[in-house]
């Protein structure tokens, strides 16, 4: 769409020109018809237009006059001159102004249509090879953010500058940037933007609140010369990687006062005091929501966010329930969450999981739950607890199977295995010692038994939840 601004003091001709042909129909919109240059002058300085339409003979100020400061303003603005005299002196003067036509009145609808489909082409034409002169610019800026390409080859004759980072701007930001005087260069990547900006103190703090006008989430370094720009450019990418995890601000601040005012919160300590029994889902939900804000808020890492997520994980798998999920693939997803709000709502489908897997049984399988539950450790036969309870060893295995759907043994190996995960978190004990403990005689039958629950061998699991 093309914005279209309309200047002629006689109103007759500003209501004709919105009718005289279908404007929708050429992809303009006819943005300001004013009867007053000088008005018209105030409106240009705050407002973009690509075309102007105006009168050459206006009694407050005559187009001579008018055009060469709505060029001052708009440089790139393209004019089309009306006028109802055949003055040669008014047509001289139009294209010493760069105007694209001069047209007389009355204005014929067809001469108007094909002069703005030329004035749209000029339009289009210096869009693109501004853009492409833009994107070959910003290629340049982010080979010198990485320390490959010197700001002299962009004609750049200071020596100090300022580094700015600011995450997700708008539109109207953007339009702002790409306008001011005092920066050097800008990369966007995606929608958040770096600018190298000219070492002026003034300009760069009233950059700053017109950041702020914005609600900009955004950092500003100290001066630094074009050596430390690649360093701190590293500094404020991570930056930007923790904001967009963990949520955009909107303060703009400065490197030098950005650190860590609290203490990271200790991970491990905050997982062992989770407590999962008879847990609701929404009061699960709201736990974990408040434990990943308490690490925003001491400024922990992402890894750290990640790593809690993993105990949180490994925690609910290891509890006293036994649950038929893919913890290696809860982990795995958690490992590329892209905010704390992906990681909740991964915790706590994982948990309403759980819950749904949970049981309560008829006896006399309760019974037996229960006894698997109090001496796993032990070397645990169907038939030994059916003697303990008074019943047929064949009939307690086909009701223990159709209450639960898995057999006998596979529920004992699930529950051990369960318990072998929790002391992997809680323990530095070696996979054999965490073998013979939770029941199994022989380590290479628990390690083929943990492969098949779990898709990894004990020590890649016991490495994969203890690394930090």
């Amino acid at each position: 769409m093309y914005s279209l601004m309309i200047v002629d003091d006689e109103f007759m001709i500003l209501r004709g020109m919105r009718k005289i042909i279908d404007w929708q129909s050429l992809d303009v919109e006819i943005v300001k018809e004013e009867r007053s240059p000088l008005e018209a002058l105030k409106y240009l300085k705050t407002h973009s237009v690509d075309i102007l339409i105006s009168d050459m003979n206006m009694d407050e100020l005559a187009g001579t006059k008018f055009l060469p400061l709505v060029k001052k303003i708009q440089p790139d603005i393209q004019i089309i001159v009306l006028s109802g005299y055949n003055d040669f002196e008014y047509a001289k003067i139009s294209l010493e102004q760069g105007v694209i036509d001069y047209l007389g009145k009355p204005v014929d609808p067809d001469e108007l249509e094909e002069v703005i489909e030329k004035t749209k082409g000029i339009i289009s034409r210096a869009r693109r090879r501004k853009e492409n002169s833009q994107i070959a610019k910003s290629i340049r800026i982010k080979d010198v953010l990485m320390g490959q390409n010197s700001l002299g080859e962009l004609d750049v004759d200071t020596h100090e500058y300022y580094l700015v980072v600011v995450a997700e701007i708008n539109v109207k930001l953007k339009a702002i940037l790409v306008k001011h005087d005092h920066i050097i260069g800008t990369y966007f990547d995606k929608n958040d933007v770096y600018i190298i900006f000219e070492p002026n103190d003034l300009e760069i703090r009233l950059f700053a609140n017109r950041l702020r006008t914005f609600n900009s989430t955004a950092l500003i370094s100290e001066k630094i010369s074009e050596d430390e720009i690649p360093i701190v450019a590293a500094f404020l990418e991570q930056w930007l990687d923790w904001f967009h995890f963990y949520g955009l601000n909107n303060k703009v601040g400065s490197v030098q006062d950005f650190s860590y005012q609290k203490r990271p919160l200790d991970v491990v300590a905050m997982s062992h005091s989770l407590d999962f029994t008879d847990v609701s889902i929404s009061h699960f939900r709201k736990r974990i929501e408040i434990d990943l804000k308490k690490l925003q808020e001491h400024c922990n890492t992402i890894e750290d966010a990640k790593y809690y997520g993993r105990l949180v994980l490994t925690k609910i798998y290891g509890s006293n329930q036994i649950m038929d999920v893919n913890i290696t693939d809860a982990i795995a997803k958690i490992e590329h969450v892209a905010s704390i709000t992906e990681e909740l709502k991964l915790l706590t489908n994982f948990y309403t999981t759980y819950r749904e897997n949970e049981q309560i049984y008829p006896e006399p399988i309760n019974s037996v739950v229960q006894i698997i539950k109090q001496d796993y450790q032990e070397c645990l036969t169907l038939t030994q607890i059916a003697e303990k309870l008074h019943l047929s060893s064949v009939y307690l295995g086909a009701l223990f199977k159709k209450q639960t759907g898995v057999s006998f043994a596979k529920f004992l190996n699930s529950y051990r295995i369960s318990r072998s995960v929790e002391l992997m978190r809680t323990t530095d004990k070696d996979i054999t010692a965490i073998a013979l403990e939770v029941g199994y005689q022989n380590p290479n039958y628990f390690f083929k038994v943990f492969k098949r629950q779990t898709h990894m061998v004990p020590s890649e699991y016991k490495h994969m939840i203890k690394k930090h």
